[in-house]
């Protein structure tokens, strides 16, 4: 497997913001629902979880036990965090 080039977390959200170590990440701009801040700051946090979502999934992997086609698939998604697919 390769290493994670991403930044590692924790990833805060805060509001429409994702910060890690008191810099600004990321922030989400909703251009649906007519601009509605609920959405942009769901998105926040769905960003902000991405970090730890990344891990669970690479030890469930690694763990096995899953099935076949559910490893196949958490793999294809880790390479995609990876940006190698």
């Amino acid at each position: 497997m390769s290493e994670t080039k991403f930044t590692p977390g924790p990833w805060a959200p805060e509001g429409p913001n994702v910060y890690v170590s008191n810099y600004e990440l990321a922030s989400c701009h909703d251009r649906c629902e007519q601009g509605d801040p609920r959405r942009a700051e769901a998105n926040a946090r769905l960003i902000a979880a991405a970090p730890d979502l990344y891990i669970t999934l690479d030890v469930l992997n690694r763990n096995g036990g899953l099935g076949s086609k559910i490893h196949e698939e958490i793999e294809r998604v880790l390479a995609q965090a990876r940006g190698e697919s």
